[in-house]
């Protein structure tokens, strides 16, 4: 869903929650990052019972380093209510190889 759909939706009422989620950056300076820190943020919108990532204009998530300028994103589309999943999406290379044992 790109930016520009994205405010359509909250505007017409169809976006039923937002979702901020923390993930392992797939682009630009933070995936580059050396050390493991290369986390962003991005947004999960639920329209309906479908849900998506908010799009870049090049293609894949938008992808945010700081909270702060995606909350002010967000308050500026509309959106005064959200929710913040601070679990990471994908795991490391080094956790990768973890085994859990019970």
């Amino acid at each position: 869903m790109l930016d520009h759909v994205f405010r359509a939706f909250v505007e017409s009422g169809s976006v039923a929650g937002v979702t901020i989620v923390r993930a392992a950056a797939q682009k630009g300076k933070p995936a580059r990052r050396e050390g493991g820190r290369g986390l962003i943020w991005k947004v999960r919108v639920t329209v309906g019972e479908r849900q998506v990532f908010v799009e870049a204009a090049r293609g894949g998530a938008r992808e945010w380093a700081s909270l702060d300028k995606l909350c002010d994103w967000l308050e500026l589309c509309g959106m005064d209510a959200f929710e913040l999943n601070v679990c990471v999406e994908s795991f490391s290379a080094a956790q990768q190889d973890l085994e859990f044992v019970p």
